[in-house]
Formats: C-alpha cells, sequence, structure tokens
C-alpha cells in the first residue's frame, strides 16, 4: 500500500470480455436472470504475460450460473470493467487488486489479493507520449505546461488533427471533438484564474505538480461534484464556477491502448478548468504543443483544451 501511495497510478491496459454478461448493462448492474453474489463464490487468477513480469493479466474465474458484471481495482489507480483486465505495474511493490462483481438482484461483493511485483521495470513507460509529456526518465525536473493563453497553437493542433480548434479553450456538442460551438479569444479568461495554472509531470515516479493562486475554474452545472471533491464554491456566475482550490502534488497514469492515449489524473487533480473527470484524450501532442479532449456527458459537451510549454507561452503579434 505503501508503494501505491508514493507513486500512485500506473498505466494499464483494459480488455473487455463480456461473455458471462447479458447484452444490456448500465454502469454497475447486469440485467437479466436473478442471483445474489456472495464473496466467497468470487475467485479470479492472475498470469504474468508473455512481455513482462510486470504485466499481469487478471481472469474472472467466479462460477456463477447468472449474468454479473465485473469491476477491477487494479491497485495502482487505475480500474477497469469485464471479465478480464490487464494491469501494467512499471514499479516493484506489492498492490492489492480487488474484483468486484454486481448482480440483477442489485448485489455486490467483493474479494482482493495483493499482489508482489519484484522489480522496476521503467521500459513500460518509456513511450513517446510518456517522453513528450515529461521529457523522460532522465529529465529530474519534467515539464511545465500551461494554457496555450494567447492561441499561437490552435491553427497547429486544427491542422494536425482535422478538428475544428480555434482558441485555448472551447466546446461543442458531446462526441464532436471539436469547438464549434465557442472558443475562447487570447487572454479572454484572465480573470477568471485559469492561467494561474500551471501543470509539471515528471516522469520519475509518474508525478504531477499543480500550481496555481488558490482558485479553481470550472462548469456551474457540477456544483454538487465540485463540492463533494472538497472544494469550497467562491462564486457562481453562470455558466461558470470559482471553488477554492490550492493546487498540490498528484500522479497520473497513461492508457495507450485505444485510439487517442488516455491521460488519467489521481485524487481530485484537474487540468485548469474542471469537467466533472479526472480523464483526458491527447488527441494531439508534440515536445511542446498538446491538446486534450474532455467529455462532459451532464451537459452533452466535448472540450477541446490546448496547452504549450510555459516557455512558449507569450503574446503573439497576429493573435485573433
Amino acid at each position: 500500500m505503501k508503494n501505491i501511495i508514493k507513486y500512485g497510478m500506473w498505466i494499464m491496459l483494459s480488455i473487455f470480455m463480456f461473455a458471462a454478461c447479458s447484452p444490456q448493462e448500465d454502469e454497475k448492474y447486469s440485467l437479466g436472470e436473478l442471483g445474489t453474489i456472495t464473496a466467497d463464490v468470487i475467485s479470479f487468477s492472475q498470469t504474468p504475460s508473455d512481455t513482462s513480469n510486470n504485466v499481469i493479466i487478471f481472469t474472472n474465474t467466479s462460477n456463477l450460473t447468472f449474468p454479473v458484471t465485473a469491476v477491477w481495482d487494479l491497485g495502482n489507480g487505475s480500474t477497469a470493467r469485464g471479465n478480464t483486465a490487464t494491469g501494467i505495474y512499471p514499479m516493484k511493490g506489492d498492490y492489492t487488486v480487488t474484483l468486484t462483481l454486481y448482480a440483477a438482484d442489485g448485489s455486490s461483493a467483493s474479494k482482493s489479493e495483493v499482489i508482489h511485483i519484484e522489480n522496476d521495470d521503467f521500459g513500460l513507460i518509456n513511450t513517446p507520449v510518456y517522453v513528450k509529456l515529461t521529457g523522460g526518465i532522465h529529465d529530474s525536473d519534467g515539464k511545465t505546461w500551461v494554457f496555450d493563453q494567447y492561441n499561437n497553437f490552435a491553427k497547429e493542433v486544427e491542422e494536425a488533427t482535422g478538428f475544428y480548434v480555434k482558441g485555448h479553450m472551447g466546446l461543442a456538442k458531446l462526441n464532436t471533438y471539436s469547438q464549434e460551438w465557442w472558443h475562447a479569444q487570447p487572454n479572454e479568461k484572465k480573470d477568471w484564474k485559469l492561467y494561474d495554472f500551471k501543470f509539471t509531470f515528471i516522469q520519475d515516479g509518474l508525478q504531477l505538480r499543480i500550481q496555481n493562486a488558490g482558485k479553481g475554474y470550472g462548469r456551474s452545472a457540477l456544483q454538487s461534484d465540485i463540492t463533494s471533491k472538497g472544494f469550497d464554491i467562491i462564486q457562481v456566475a453562470d455558466p461558470d464556477i470559482i471553488f477554492s482550490y490550492d493546487g498540490g502534488d498528484y500522479t497520473f497514469s497513461i492508457d495507450e491502448s485505444g485510439q487517442y492515449p488516455k491521460l488519467t489524473l489521481s485524487g481530485n487533480a484537474f487540468m485548469g478548468y474542471y469537467c466533472g473527470t479526472q480523464e483526458y484524450e491527447i488527441i494531439y501532442q508534440t515536445d511542446s504543443v498538446m491538446a486534450l479532449r474532455v467529455a462532459e456527458p451532464a451537459e452533452n459537451l466535448d472540450w477541446i483544451f490546448v496547452y504549450c510549454l510555459e516557455e512558449l507561452n507569450v503574446p503573439a503579434i497576429d493573435a485573433e
């Protein structure tokens, strides 16, 4: 557990196989034949992959005659759903893996096991995505990112991705990956403390350090979610909200198994504007520019944010 607290969230790959589940499921409960889950019937196996002893494949081996939904806590800050899940553990140590099964009658039960990782395997996170974000394992200071405040790089992102991107933040309909409904003009959010945020990503220990001026910024529609994170509301000015937030030290992971790498932050961390999630898709990335997409189902919105290295965030003569 000490290792988890110290290093936090590691990259994981999730492979979803629902052979035992009904085709219709909500977020937790399988729908179909009723049956009650008890902890004594839950079991799962763990098998090292062919590529590394630090990559473990977990399989639900519970002997059940009714459909269930399987949810995994991989002990490294990552979760997965399905009868199989793959966890990657770059750092040696002990990790507690928990399988929770949910049944159609509303019952659920869990089983936990501790796995031991004998050696470090930093090669698991030595990928171009990690290196571009952090500077690599040998860069002890990491890389510091800020919002592209003056919209110097929005055009670059738009041309590379083909998505409608005109500003350092903007929104459109969910799953459009665009800013077609609105985008911020250069320096437009200076009064909202957005540009006080600095995000330093360090590969050694997968550290994330967030600095700001003690105030967070986000969607007023998510007020209840914001307060549940422990933030105190300072001002509500629909559609935005200001709340107390002092930044801090966090960890992060990157899942590279999807179409776009998924960046996940630990705890209550967020990338400057709170949209109800700690998960971000990296839709564009170079050594100095990064664009993140955030899905906000609560309002049926997509958000696109553009960041650059701190030293590149300077006023541009031809800014919009």
